[in-house]
């Protein structure tokens, strides 16, 4: 089997990226990350988190009691929690 051969790139020199363009761009990004660090201080975003936290080690405690053979899925009619078998996977066919 042949390998493709990959086209031949001229060497030619990168194009430059414009200063104001640069600056642009940094800016945006500072701003972006003020802005983060300035939301994650806020009594909402630690509410968010806390109940974030809360949420997943709710869900790890519903998996644990499903265990390996089923998996945790919503009831389509309570919305409750339910343990569902999890499908065999399938068996290896025979080559002949």
């Amino acid at each position: 089997m042949a390998w493709p051969q990959t086209p031949h790139v001229k060497s030619s020199t990168p194009p430059k990226i414009p200063v104001e363009l640069q600056k642009e761009a940094f800016k945006a990004q500072s701003e972006y990350l003020q802005a983060e660090s300035v939301l994650e201080q806020t009594p909402q975003f630690k509410a968010m988190t806390a109940k974030r936290e809360a949420l997943t080690a709710a869900s790890q405690k519903l998996m644990a009691v499903c265990g390996s053979d089923f998996s945790l899925q919503m009831d389509s009619v309570s919305g409750d929690p339910v343990c569902f078998p999890k499908p065999e996977a399938p068996k290896p066919t025979e080559k002949k």
